[in-house]
């Protein structure tokens, strides 16, 4: 069972995942006020999921994770946000 999941470009909202050969596309919108209150009850409601064909999906833009510097970026936003 091969498993990929990849990142679309400038769209946040939604990703795409690749499950056998199946594409299917990710909605990860969450209630906001239910993650600032109880962040750990997010991962136990079901998200949407939507099939998609193989023509779409060479439509779409997407975003190789493999050598993305987000950590960086993500450290530097920690560290000035706990330095006010």
């Amino acid at each position: 069972m091969k498993q990929e999941v990849t990142f679309i470009s400038r769209n946040v909202r939604y990703v795409l995942v690749e499950i056998d050969k199946q594409y299917y596309l990710l909605d990860k919108d969450k209630p906001y006020l239910l993650v600032l209150l109880f962040p750990f009850l997010y991962w136990i409601f079901p998200k949407k999921v939507r099939q998609i064909s193989a023509d779409s999906v060479a439509l779409l833009k997407t975003v190789d994770n493999h050598n993305t510097k987000n950590g960086t970026v993500s450290l530097i936003g920690i560290g000035i946000s706990l330095s006010r």
